[in-house]
């Protein structure tokens, strides 16, 4: 039986082996009309999964950018707040250090005022012909 086993065995493993070949397109010489029909087939779904299976791993990999664009965004939106509010602590601190009793930096408060709002400005990068809106 042990003998008999390990023989049916090799012929299946040579049966696979030579479909493997086939499936390559090696040894497609003694195929009939008919098997190359069924190799073409067989190819054709095999190539369907393939393609599916890639777009399926090309929409997760989108969504999962489109989660770290937005979790970026947010970022950038509290950095942006905190840059906008250390100016405001420095000038406050300098000029709360540089005033008199006296009140004479009340001048240089409006000037550090002046400074600041020049300083909050924002940027936006468009890309394209200048004009042209997209």
């Amino acid at each position: 039986m042990c003998r008999s086993e390990a023989t049916a065995l090799k012929h299946k493993i040579d049966a696979i082996e030579a479909y493997q070949r086939k499936l390559s397109g090696e040894g497609l010489g003694s195929c009939s009309a008919h098997e190359l029909q069924e190799l073409e087939l067989q190819l054709e779904k095999s190539l369907s999964c393939i393609r599916q299976k890639k777009q399926q791993k090309m929409l997760d990999k989108i969504l999962e950018l489109k989660e770290k664009e937005r979790k970026l965004l947010t970022e950038n939106v509290v950095l942006r707040e905190e840059y906008k509010a250390l100016p405001l602590l420095e000038l406050a601190t300098a000029a709360a250090a540089e005033r008199s009793p006296d009140g004479a930096g009340a001048e240089e408060a409006e000037e550090d005022e002046r400074r600041l709002h020049y300083m909050e400005v924002e940027t936006e990068l468009v890309i394209g012909r200048p004009g042209s809106s997209s």
